[in-house]
């Protein structure tokens, strides 16, 4: 299995342009080899990999987009350094060399911005696929070249490249802060305090690191050694915090599904009515549900409680629930979570003559109501849509 080609072919495109730009303008070398290398092994992920969470995780683990950009960054940088040095063996000319420098620099903003745009237009809207499809060494590259054109002679623009820390940005670190800047804006909206936390670590290593450097430009290496240092440090929270929050969630999607299929509206729900299913099939679904469902719930509890230790009352007392449940993702409604607390003492596995014993009519008659009303998920979820899509309009134009 591999992850599904859209995907790859939407992350990696950008990436695939930048390098066939290179090969047209004939560029080679060492980062231009580095730069192939790393987006094979981009590649060869998608190819081994067909979890989207772990593929996602190893890309960030071994800073391989990063890295590229970097790559990528140096290439020019030194295309643009051996053009010049032809220009001086020809005859020096500050005014042509100026302007030869500055259109490599525009063409390859235009073809970035065209690759950019094809990218977020395949995205469909989609957050995951637009996070991934912004390039963010553009910025780095705009900077040269409105520096190129403030008038300046080319020797005092090659000076100033160095003393501003522009050839360190165009390598890829000037755009990496902004990069954890955006990281940690976007994940104070939908992702866990853990994550964020690494985020914002990470800005705090990237400034005292720059606060070392003569040009306030962290050395790529040392700043690449301490972000995995970080990730690792803080990669067993984050892993935690997912698995508590996940095994509560399905503990409460078990209640929330057992009440429901003695609802009327069962039958009809594509819980148990699953594509091109007999209506045999759909009451063998539910029958499942109801006589399966309660020894599941207990089973995943005691599997909880071995691994973390909680039980049921714990569960609402835990920062992972209290976070979830005042951030703008928690599924459900108020109405509909008070149904699911309220199913829990029901739900319990067949006694002797393994027979279930259903949830108490009034519980039904609220569970059905609330269906037809349209009143189980949580409205607060489309704000929180909506609230993520103004911060990529913000970051990337709409």
């Amino acid at each position: 299995m591999s992850i599904d080609k859209t995907i790859t072919d939407a992350m990696f495109g950008t990436f695939r342009n930048m390098t066939q730009e290179c090969k047209d303008k004939g560029l080679s070398g060492e980062n231009f080899d580095k730069m192939v290398e790393t987006l094979r092994r981009m590649e060869q992920l998608g190819e081994e990999m067909d979890d989207i969470n772990a593929f996602n995780a190893a890309l960030v683990e071994e800073d391989l987009m990063n890295k590229f950009s970097q790559y990528y960054g140096a290439l020019l940088s030194s295309s643009a350094k051996k053009e010049a040095e032809k220009e001086t063996e020809k005859g020096y000319d500050d005014e042509k060399l100026m302007a030869r420098t500055l259109k490599a620099y525009e063409d390859t903003v235009k073809s970035l911005k065209e690759q950019e745009e094809k990218a977020f237009a395949e995205a469909k809207g989609d957050i995951t696929r637009l996070l991934k499809a912004s390039n963010n060494i553009i910025p780095a590259i705009q900077k040269v070249i409105d520096l190129g054109k403030s008038g300046i002679s080319y020797p005092v623009f090659l000076k100033k490249l160095i003393e501003e820390g522009l050839d360190k940005a165009l390598e890829g670190q000037t755009a990496l802060r902004d990069a954890i800047v955006f990281e940690i804006e976007i994940n104070k909206d939908f992702s866990i305090p853990p994550i964020i936390e690494m985020h914002e670590e990470r800005l705090k290593a990237f400034d005292e690191l720059a606060e070392k450097s003569p040009f306030n430009i962290p050395e790529a290496f040392e700043f690449s050694l301490k972000d995995k240092e970080i990730y690792h440090k803080h990669r067993p929270k984050i892993i935690k915090w997912k698995a508590i929050r996940q095994g509560w969630e399905k503990i409460f999607e078990l209640l929330y599904d057992w009440l429901d299929s003695f609802c009327k509206f069962a039958p009809r729900d594509k819980r148990w009515r699953t594509p091109g299913a007999s209506e045999s099939r759909v009451q063998k679904n539910i029958r499942r549900t109801k006589g399966c469902n309660p020894g599941f719930l207990k089973e995943r509890e005691r599997i909880f409680n071995e691994n973390f230790g909680m039980n049921w009352d714990d569960i609402f007392t835990h920062e992972t629930f209290k976070f979830q449940y005042d951030s703008y993702f928690f599924p459900y409604s108020d109405n509909r979570f008070q149904l699911i607390k309220d199913t829990y003492e029901y739900c319990k596995p067949p006694g002797k003559n393994n027979d279930v014993e259903p949830p108490p009519e009034e519980l039904i008659k609220k569970a059905e109501k609330l269906y037809e009303e349209n009143q189980c998920i949580n409205p607060n979820i489309e704000k929180a849509k909506s609230r993520i899509q103004e911060k990529l309009n913000k970051y990337y134009g709409k």
